[in-house]
């Protein structure tokens, strides 16, 4: 707001961007953590398939199913308890500070642009590297692969 106010009520692009691209990459980290414990449950299933038996695989089916259920309850509530103080949060701020409104609603699209923009930018490199694994030499094939998979998971 101090920045709002040197710039005599213009809106200084350079001086927004950094915290604008914090903001987008740290929600993205936290996003993308919640997702992978209380969401994806790929590598659960993926366990009641590789059971040796059916007995067991249908006794494991009824525990993933439990645990599931608890996950998917655990991450809605945890939404709606975010949004509800996002909420809050953002109806005090507009409600004391009306003249910034305008800069936080630029901040919000620059910020959802670039978050929708930045999956792209990160899935492109693994993508190259294992296109050139797979044109590479033999011994070159696995090293290429390798680091595909540890910069995917960055």
């Amino acid at each position: 707001m101090h920045q709002i106010y040197e710039d005599k009520g213009k809106y200084n692009f350079e001086y927004q961007l950094p915290k604008i691209l914090y903001s987008a990459l740290f929600s993205s980290l936290i996003l993308r953590i919640i997702l992978q414990t209380l969401v994806l449950t790929d590598k659960d299933i993926l366990q009641v398939k590789l059971q040796q038996t059916k007995e067991l695989a249908i006794k494991m089916k009824k525990e993933k199913l439990k645990c599931m259920k608890i996950k998917f309850s655990i991450f809605f509530i945890l939404n709606f308890i975010l949004l509800g103080l996002f909420w809050y949060y953002l109806t005090a701020f507009n409600a004391i500070y009306k003249n910034t409104q305008i800069y936080l609603i630029e901040n919000t699209f620059i910020s959802f642009g670039f978050s929708l923009f930045y999956p792209f930018i990160i899935n492109i490199f693994p993508m190259i590297i294992r296109m050139c694994s797979l044109h590479s030499s033999n011994k070159d094939q696995k090293y290429f692969y390798k680091v595909s998979q540890i910069i995917q998971l960055i």
